[in-house]
């Protein structure tokens, strides 16, 4: 994917399979931003990909993603912080939950956690 491409819900479903298929465990995965406006249908797409999560998923995520030849934009952050942010203790109890996939069980942040 070029920067200047948009990331549709289709395609990142597709792109989460792939590395859905690379995990050797189950994780959590809580889109924010544009991402999760995407999966929660607000908008039609997103320039990248951000996640937050617990740490010890996340860590496995970008280890993934390195042996992945993707494209894409992705931003990944531990433990309720999201860009320079962070989350309410409580942000996966307020995330809604979008999809389960073999390994993956992604949420997404709504709007109004703060």
């Amino acid at each position: 994917m070029r920067s200047s491409e948009r990331l549709e819900k289709t395609r990142l479903f597709e792109f989460l399979k792939i590395v859905d298929e690379e995990l050797d465990r189950g994780i959590v995965l809580v889109a924010a931003g544009g991402t999760a406006m995407t999966l929660l249908d607000i908008k039609l797409s997103t320039h990248d990909i951000d996640f937050t999560g617990p740490g010890d998923d996340i860590s496995l995520l970008k280890r993934v993603l390195s042996r992945i030849p993707h494209g894409y934009k992705v931003d990944c952050w531990s433990d309720g912080m999201v860009f320079s942010q962070f989350l309410p203790d409580d942000y996966l109890e307020k995330s809604i939950f979008t999809k389960r996939m073999n390994r993956i069980e992604l949420w997404a942040l709504p709007l109004n956690v703060t």
